[in-house]
């Protein structure tokens, strides 16, 4: 085939539009994966931040419980003054016990 240049440029246009036409189906094709991706690192996000708030949840149980525990406990005046008390009547009984003969 001799080319001319009418029939050069027509093939030279067929070959641009269809290259152009590529160009778009590509273009196309990459903002549907950007999308896609795009849309992946929401839900990633938002199943993170559901985990994050179900353990902080848990977390915050834990302490509830850890606050629960520790206002059940005796704290160190209540128990220097019981055990205080105990060594008066623990004394108290060694006294009168002596008092009375025994021992």
């Amino acid at each position: 085939m001799t080319w001319t240049n009418e029939s050069l440029a027509l093939h030279f246009d067929k070959l641009i539009n269809l290259l152009l036409a590529r160009m778009a189906e590509m273009e196309t094709a990459w903002e549907r994966a950007t999308d896609i991706a795009r849309e992946n690192a929401r839900m990633e996000r938002e199943r993170t931040a559901e985990q994050l708030d179900a353990r902080l949840e848990g977390m915050n149980e834990f302490r509830e419980q850890m606050r629960d525990q520790a206002a059940k406990f005796v704290t160190r005046r209540e128990l220097w003054a019981y055990l205080g008390a105990l060594v008066m009547s623990v004394t108290a009984i060694i006294l009168t016990t002596l008092a009375f003969g025994g021992g």
